[in-house]
Formats: structure tokens, C-alpha cells, sequence
């Protein structure tokens, strides 16, 4: 794995965060879990497919995480990049009766957004 290379990516065309050796226990419902090599936020579309191929590239692991719910991580951690997309990519938008959610976006927020919108039954 190109380690150094990724980070050397991520400090010079990354516009998103990320984290380097980030405890996953942090961002588990389980609080258990090792570093993650990087974790990451990608702040916009261009910002994820860019990163995405540089990881193909450099075959780098890619695993996405939610709300760390449903996530066994083991203490030894996961060596690539765990990347998150509920920092930038949680919109959500109503026409009639469709709701338009974004990846990111919590299934709490999308309750909350169908109560508030009078979307129900």
C-alpha cells in the first residue's frame, strides 16, 4: 500500500479532512476498533472521485462508514482509508411527495425532515 504516497495526496489536493492513524473506536457505537490508516471527509463530489482513484491507483483499501451502528472493527484497525460522508454530504430536499437524500445524510435527520415536511403513513 502506498501510505506515504495518499498522504502526500491528501496534503496537497485534498479539499476534505481526514485523520491519520484515527482510533475507529471514536466513530463506532460499540466503542471498539483500532486506527484506521486515514479517515476521511470529502468535502464535494469532485473531492470523492478524486480520491477514490488515487486509492485505486495506489491500491489502497476503501471502506465507507455511517453512524458506526452496525460496525465490528477489530483492535488491530484497518489499514487503508475509512471514509465518512455524513460531514458534507447530508442534504435533503422535498418536491411533492419525493424526498431526495443525500449518502451521507442520518436516517435520524430523514425522520426528522418527513416530520417536519408532513410527509407520513
Amino acid at each position: 500500500m502506498g501510505k506515504k504516497e495518499l498522504r502526500n495526496y491528501l496534503n496537497k489536493h485534498f479539499a476534505g479532512e481526514y485523520l491519520i492513524d484515527e482510533l475507529l473506536l471514536s466513530h463506532t457505537w460499540y466503542r471498539i476498533g483500532g486506527p484506521a490508516d486515514f479517515f476521511v471527509y470529502p468535502r464535494n463530489v469532485e473531492d470523492l472521485i478524486a480520491l477514490l482513484r488515487q486509492c485505486r491507483a495506489l491500491d489502497v483499501n476503501v471502506y465507507f462508514i455511517g453512524e458506526g451502528a452496525n460496525l465490528l472493527v477489530s483492535d488491530s484497525g484497518y489499514r487503508g482509508v475509512m471514509m465518512n460522508l455524513a460531514r458534507h454530504f447530508d442534504d435533503m430536499s422535498q418536491d411533492d411527495n419525493t424526498v431526495t437524500v443525500s449518502s451521507g445524510a442520518l436516517l435520524r435527520e430523514l425522520v426528522l425532515f418527513a416530520e417536519r415536511n408532513g410527509l407520513g403513513g
